[in-house]
């Protein structure tokens, strides 16, 4: 699985460091963020708050292996072409 399309900007926002969209195999296209986790950058999915205050992902990568290489694409992608903007 590889992401073909990054559309990212720096965010002013304090919760992430970076948002805005990528494109899985020409195919799907997701909005993400990326935010400072206790163990490094991650790539945060959309999630909608429900009735009960709660958060819900609207977007899961099931698949481990698949969701680790998407992680790093998007982390190395904005390493390289945001970090330093």
């Amino acid at each position: 699985m590889k992401v073909t399309g990054f559309d990212l900007k720096k965010s002013a926002h304090e919760s992430s460091i970076a948002f805005g969209k990528i494109v899985i195999e020409n195919a799907i296209q997701i909005e993400i963020s990326i935010k400072e986790g206790k163990n490094g950058l991650f790539v945060a999915f959309p999630s909608k708050k429900g009735k009960d205050n709660k958060w819900y992902n609207q977007v899961r990568i099931i698949d481990r292996e698949v969701s680790d290489l998407i992680q790093e694409q998007v982390i190395y992608f904005y390493e390289k072409n945001i970090k330093d903007l």
